[in-house]
């Protein structure tokens, strides 16, 4: 009740409280945190100095208190994402294809509010979004309050937890026998981190694994492939980029080995952007 109520708040106000919780824990625990989020950042930027990194960390912090603003504010009945602003650069590129009626992955740079990215996409043409969330297992109760938040933030969406492959392809799947079916969009945010035994790429200078199930589903369904770079310019307004992954027959796993070459392009332009350093 209590988030509720602030939710009710303008979202400027939202904004003044959440970075005033940000400054509090910095003033208080400003050691423990930064020192923290450079840890992390350390390895991935080895030539940049101490004073940079702690300053892309406090401007990691504050973004991240945006974040948390636009959250909370997306709990109001009254939320309504067609008054943030939003700058999208191509966006032919995603609505053409769409018009075409052949089936779409996205994937997507997790840098920003991830009900406003499913608000902006609808723009782009009538389509059945389904969209792969990381689910927060530990706490169901927020899951089911995030997943409800994600549901409602635009017309045709349907969610899928990240370990629930099978469900998204026996959806797939279920569709296919229906011939008057929208357009299908399959969107996958870049925030986790393959398991072991998974094909590797080399990304935020080391070797890591691929979670490459998206694009066995999408080869499978002859899915064109697209990336979406975000990128917060301000408090409240989010730059989008449409990026088509063209194919490469000599790579089974091509499309998502350019996809983390993208983010890790995005994460090196725009650090303090990247939600998991903190």
């Amino acid at each position: 009740m209590f988030y509720w109520a602030l939710s009710l708040l303008p979202l400027s106000i939202l904004y003044f409280i959440m970075e005033g919780f940000m400054s509090f824990g910095l003033l208080f625990h400003k050691k423990q945190l930064i020192s923290g989020a450079v840890n992390r950042m350390r390895p991935v930027f080895p030539d940049h100095s101490d004073k940079w990194l702690e300053l892309s960390a406090i401007n990691s912090f504050r973004h991240s208190s945006w974040f948390a603003a636009e959250f909370l504010k997306d709990l109001s009945p009254f939320v309504s994402h067609d008054k943030t602003d939003a700058i999208v650069t191509n966006p032919c590129l995603l609505s053409d294809a769409i018009k075409t009626g052949s089936p779409i992955v996205c994937f997507i740079s997790h840098s920003y509010n991830f009900e406003h990215i499913l608000s902006q996409l609808h723009r782009f043409g009538q389509a059945e979004y389904c969209f792969i969330y990381q689910p927060v297992r530990a706490l169901p109760l927020l899951d089911s309050v995030i997943r409800w938040k994600r549901e409602r933030s635009a017309p045709n969406i349907k969610l899928f937890p990240s370990d629930d492959a099978l469900g998204l392809t026996r959806y797939i799947l279920s569709r296919s026998k229906m011939p008057d079916s929208l357009p299908l969009v399959i969107g996958v945010v870049g925030d986790v981190i393959g398991s072991g035994g998974a094909p590797t790429v080399d990304f935020l200078n080391g070797n890591r694994p691929m979670v490459v199930g998206v694009e066995k589903i999408g080869r499978k369904i002859k899915a064109q492939f697209f990336y979406i770079s975000t990128h917060s310019i301000r408090r409240g307004c989010c730059k989008y980029s449409i990026i088509r992954i063209p194919q490469d027959s000599k790579d089974e796993y091509h499309f998502t080995r350019r996809f983390y070459h993208l983010l890790e392009r995005d994460i090196m332009a725009y650090p303090a952007d990247w939600l998991l350093w903190n």
